[in-house]
């Protein structure tokens, strides 16, 4: 399952590793290739609100827990949605992920969501959708749903990132959905790996419901788990009950806890990034 996820993570992501730190980077932003960017154009929301294009963000801290989910359930979902799971030996590969934003373009905010490889209609390998959306911030959630296309939910999402335990919970209509908590106190201590320049990757589609294709950039400082001959970091750290790692559902009424259980998903592994800023260009609506 080790090489596995590191080969899946290899087909979605090209990166170049240059150096590896051991605390956070004061001049990360400074260096920042979203700094080189400029921004195109300016969409107008149906509420009047003006938003600038690419979407940009910085500061971000983000809580990933990778896993596994039966191909066949998988795709019983996926197909009427016109899409369907990348095959990775057998099973879908799907990532839980809550991401605490300290700036962008949608402004600050915490956002929950899933998403699910799966394989790109026009060739080229695989890509990830977005397959369930939360935050309490109705400007971004807006956003992605009218520019990228991606459907959206009110929620709140509850991050706890600087203490010694990652975890974050979503709560729907007052319900929590999903509680999950890294158990480890290492996290902070393992070697960070940064990418100073950006690893690049595409969005299949935003919209299960329509083809949306958005190449993306991004830059991060992740933990790893250990040094390898090569120089670089094993990006997995594995999902332990037994030492305590948690990944609970909340309301049985809740779609996306649901299909989660309707696909049998099987946490493996996580990652933790504690530094991440990147740029989405929309290139086809």
């Amino acid at each position: 399952m080790k090489s596995l996820y590191i080969a899946i993570l290899a087909l979605v992501l090209s990166t170049q590793v240059n150096a590896a730190v051991n605390q956070f980077d004061d001049a990360f932003m400074a260096d920042s290739f979203i700094n080189e960017v400029p921004y195109t154009s300016v969409e107008t929301l149906s509420n009047g609100t003006q938003m600038q294009l690419p979407v940009k963000w910085w500061n971000a801290q983000s809580l990933w827990l990778w896993g596994t989910a039966d191909l066949q359930k998988t795709n019983d979902i996926l197909k009427s949605m016109g899409l369907s799971a990348f095959d990775v030996n057998g099973k879908a590969m799907v990532g839980i992920c809550a991401n605490n934003y300290g700036g962008g373009t949608l402004g600050t905010f915490a956002g929950f969501f899933t998403l699910v490889l799966v394989n790109d209609k026009n060739g080229g390998g695989p890509g990830v959708a977005f397959w369930h959306y939360y935050s309490s911030y109705k400007p971004n959630n807006m956003f992605k749903t009218q520019v990228w296309g991606i459907p959206t939910n009110l929620g709140v999402v509850e991050t706890n990132f600087l203490g010694s335990h990652k975890g974050f919970r979503a709560k729907a209509n007052a319900n929590e959905i999903i509680e999950v908590q890294l158990a480890s106190k290492d996290v902070d201590a393992l070697p960070y790996e940064h990418v100073p320049r950006k690893a690049l990757g595409k969005v299949i589609s935003g919209n299960l419901f329509r083809e949306t294709n958005f190449p993306y950039e991004s830059q991060f400082d992740g933990a790893r788990l250990e040094k390898k001959a090569d120089g670089t970091y094993d990006t997995v750290i594995p999902f332990d009950a037994k030492k305590g790692d948690v990944l609970k559902y909340g309301d049985a009424n809740n779609k996306f806890v649901q299909d989660m259980k309707t696909v049998s998903f099987v946490p493996t592994n996580w990652e933790y990034n504690k530094n991440v800023s990147g740029v989405v260009h929309v290139t086809k609506r």
